[in-house]
C-alpha cells in the first residue's frame, strides 16, 4: 500500500493493518489521521474491523465523510482523543478538518458538447493521478460536474485539467460549505414496500424488482447481485436490516425494518431504492 491509501487490498488483514497504522499516526501527532478516499465496498469492510477490533471512544473517532452527506466515496478520519461527538466545537473543529483535507471542483464546459461521468473521469486520470485521490464525480446537466478530490491535489488538477472528452473546460475550486444544493439532492431514493417468506437474497430480489424467484437464483449464481458491494452467490443468503442490495440491470436498494408480518406469515418489509 502507499501513503494513506487502502492498496485495492482484497485482504482483511491489511485492512486492519492499515487501520490500527492511522490510530498510531493519530495518537503520535496528537492531531487526526486521514485516509485515501475510500469505495463503497472498503467503507464496509474497514467499518467491520472498526466493529470488530475496536470499542468504546476508539470507534468514535473514526468518521467516514465524502465531502456531503451520501457521498459513495469517503475518506477515513481518525480523530485525536480530545474530538469526540459531544465536545463543545466538535461540529466546528471536524468541519474546518473536512476543508482542509477535501477541496470541490467545480468543472464547466462550453454547453456545446455532452459529457459524461466516464468523459470526467477518464480526462481526470489522464492527468496521471490516482483513483484514490478522487471522491465523488456528480454530472449536473450536459456539460457541468462537481469533483470532490484530495484537497493536495486541487491546484494541480485545476491547473493542468483543460479539456474533457472533446469539449474546452474552466475550473473552479469552491468551498466545501454551504453544500451545493446539487450535491444535497445527488443520493435520491423512494420508500418501496414488499413482502416476502423469508429474508432470503433470492425471495427478497424476486419481490423487489417482480422477477419470477427462479430468475433470481440465476441472477445471484451469476454473479450479478451484490451484498454491500460484495458479490454474493448463494440464493439462501440471509439478509439484514441496513444491507445494500444490488442486481446488475435492476437498480440498487436499502434493505429497511421489518414491521409486521402478513395474515399468511409473510414479513412485511420497507427499504429504499435509489433513483
Amino acid at each position: 500500500m502507499n501513503g494513506n491509501g487502502y492498496g485495492g487490498a482484497a485482504d482483511k488483514d491489511a485492512y486492519s493493518a492499515r487501520l490500527h497504522d492511522l490510530y498510531r499516526t493519530a495518537d503520535k501527532r496528537y492531531s487526526a489521521a486521514v485516509g485515501d478516499f475510500c469505495t463503497p465496498r472498503e467503507f464496509f469492510v474497514l467499518s467491520g474491523i472498526l466493529k470488530d477490533e475496536f470499542s468504546g471512544e476508539d470507534v468514535k473517532r473514526a468518521v467516514f465523510y465524502g465531502g456531503y452527506d451520501g457521498a459513495d466515496r469517503k475518506k477515513l478520519f481518525i480523530l485525536p482523543d480530545y474530538l469526540l461527538p459531544g465536545a463543545d466545537t466538535y461540529e466546528e473543529d471536524t468541519r474546518q478538518l473536512f476543508s482542509e483535507e477535501i477541496s470541490l471542483l467545480l468543472i464547466e464546459g462550453s454547453g456545446y458538447e455532452t459529457l459524461s461521468h466516464r468523459d470526467y473521469m477518464g480526462a481526470l486520470l489522464g492527468l496521471g493521478i490516482k483513483r484514490s485521490v478522487l471522491g465523488d464525480i456528480i454530472c449536473c446537466g450536459d456539460s457541468l460536474a462537481y469533483a470532490l478530490t484530495d484537497a493536495k491535489m486541487a491546484d494541480f488538477i485545476s491547473q493542468n485539467l483543460s479539456s474533457v472528452g472533446r469539449d474546452r473546460v474552466k475550473i473552479k475550486v469552491l468551498p466545501l460549505y454551504p453544500t451545493p444544493c446539487e450535491l444535497e439532492s445527488a443520493v435520491r431514493t423512494e420508500k418501496v414496500t414488499f413482502t416476502a417468506a423469508s429474508m432470503r437474497a433470492d425471495g427478497v430480489l424476486s419481490a423487489l424488482t417482480s422477477i419470477s424467484r427462479e430468475r433470481a437464483k440465476s441472477i445471484i449464481a451469476s454473479g450479478l447481485f451484490e451484498v454491500n458491494y460484495v458479490p454474493v452467490l448463494k440464493p439462501d443468503a440471509e439478509l439484514h436490516e441496513g444491507d445494500i442490495i444490488s442486481a446488475r440491470g435492476f437498480g440498487k436498494y436499502i434493505i429497511g425494518q421489518c414491521t409486521s408480518a402478513t395474515r399468511r406469515g409473510r414479513l412485511r418489509v420497507l427499504a429504499e431504492k435509489y433513483i
